[in-house]
């Protein structure tokens, strides 16, 4: 395995063969890779809902704004091109900790660079109309939505493209690929050595 492959590749993904579906044993295999994540005092509050039922998968895919800077609705999925999977991130409500964030965050990272792993793209969305999904998935009110995770098998390409910018953008073009602008690494950091 080359890791830096693997955290080039594992971009955000848009768009999908939605008749290519995921099998629910690599669906485990994501879900089971959250585990391996660090927690803050090893705490084991966060809960996921696996999401592969079609007509769910679309009605959560509705309750989703998708690409906020490209205009016209373009970054949403189009019918044929949808999301085929959903893993719903929740953290309980009276989780005050500072750290679930992080851990959160941890958690979402290794179940993309999992589902990465086998050829399964991903994108992580918070815009989420949290009453809708609450409503369709029937989400406890003690716990609280706090990300969604569409996933499928991409069917564009997604690149990082060195820019410096005051504020890089991402952009989609012609052929559908997505453009994610990033500042060189060089202007992020400084050493103390």
């Amino acid at each position: 395995m080359n890791l830096d492959l693997y955290l080039k590749q594992r971009r955000t993904y848009r768009s999908f063969f939605e008749d290519k579906k995921i099998d629910k044993e690599d669906a485990l295999k994501i879900i089971e890779s959250q585990k391996y994540a660090s927690r803050a005092a090893n705490k084991q509050m966060l809960k996921y809902l696996v999401v592969l039922d079609e007509d769910l998968v679309n009605k959560i895919t509705d309750n989703c704004n998708w690409a906020g800077l490209i205009k016209n609705d373009k970054g949403r999925p189009q019918k044929g091109h949808r999301p085929v999977m959903y893993i719903v991130v929740l953290k309980d409500q009276m989780d005050k900790s500072p750290m679930t964030d992080v851990d959160i965050g941890l958690s979402i990272s290794n179940m993309t660079l999992k589902a990465w792993d086998l050829g399964i793209g991903s994108c992580i969305i918070a815009s989420v109309n949290r009453k809708e999904v609450r409503n369709l998935l029937d989400i406890p009110l003690k716990q609280d939505i706090h990300t969604v995770i569409a996933f499928g098998y991409p069917d564009h390409k997604s690149e990082i493209v060195e820019k410096d910018t005051e504020r890089p953008i991402y952009l989609r073009d012609d052929q559908g690929d997505y453009k994610v602008e990033r500042v060189p690494t060089e202007r992020l950091f400084k050493f103390y050595e």
